[in-house]
């Protein structure tokens, strides 16, 4: 790390959480692109659409057919459910 260009010191400890993050494994993707979803909570409960990507860790962009065009919407990713595959 830097300050005015200048190296500063960063404490034991502090390196030692960052390498203990990193050697932790990333959570599984709950959705992946492309995944349908079911709107569960709010005014769009039980509307279907697509999972575009997650925004953050706590919100997701999906895409919703509204009057014949796609249309991007974000939304608590904890308000969506997986569309199961269709026999």
């Amino acid at each position: 790390m830097t300050f005015g260009g200048h190296p500063v010191p960063v404490r034991d400890h502090l390196i030692e959480q960052i390498r203990q993050r990193l050697s932790t494994p990333a959570p599984k993707a709950r959705f992946i692109q492309g995944d349908p979803v079911m709107i569960t909570t709010g005014s769009w409960s039980d509307v279907e659409a697509i999972f575009l990507s997650g925004d953050g860790t706590e919100r997701a962009v999906i895409l919703l057919n509204m009057l014949q065009r796609q249309q991007k919407m974000v939304l608590p990713i904890s308000s969506l459910s997986r569309v199961e595959a269709r026999a």
